[in-house]
């Protein structure tokens, strides 16, 4: 799927100058082999999940991109990484599925 011209040259613009919307300095991460071929990757901008004993985990990301044409269905069956960052400074991470 194509962005209309006009998403198009605002994209441009907005890789040109910045966004702000960088994973620096981010409690919240999210990782995906995609990630190399995208000008800046997904922000997260909200996750929440449930995992138990004995059961698998399930988690909803709400990411922001400033890519208009970004192929959201290539993300399906890829493999991604949240991580969270912890109070001592270290990172927890979940991998599994975009379903």
């Amino acid at each position: 799927m194509n962005a209309p011209p006009e998403l198009a040259a605002l994209g441009l613009a907005l890789g040109q100058f910045g966004t702000g919307l960088s994973q620096h300095a981010r409690l919240i991460t999210l990782a995906s082999a995609q990630d190399g071929s995208l000008p800046e990757a997904p922000a997260v901008e909200a996750f929440r999940g449930r995992e138990a004993v004995n059961e698998l985990f399930a988690f909803e990301v709400d990411a922001l991109s400033t890519s208009a044409d970004l192929d959201l269905a290539g993300f399906i069956g890829e493999e991604l990484t949240v991580g969270l960052l912890q109070p001592d400074g270290s990172r927890r991470a979940w991998h599994g599925l975009c379903v």
